[in-house]
């Protein structure tokens, strides 16, 4: 089994997890696997493998994180 094989096992493992959950992180985790995958599947070693999906996990749980920042500060509040 190649490496983008198992990293791509791992990202629809972790992005079907998203069904019984019902959080989107695990999709970010999943498409994050993926770009590992990727990585593996143009030749990159190992050590870059995994700075490309822990940086694009970085950047998309710091994007989600600041979109439900947002979301919640702008919410109305209940009774008013």
């Amino acid at each position: 089994m190649n490496a983008h094989d198992v990293w791509w096992s791992l990202a629809v493992m972790v992005a079907t997890t998203e069904v019984f959950f019902g959080a989107l992180y695990f999709v970010a985790g999943g498409f994050a696997l993926f770009c590992g995958g990727m990585a593996a599947r143009f030749g990159a070693g190992l050590p870059m493998q995994f700075l490309v999906a822990v940086g694009v996990s970085g950047l998309v749980f710091a994007a989600l994180s600041l979109r439900d920042r947002r979301g919640r500060a702008r919410a109305p509040r209940a009774g008013h």
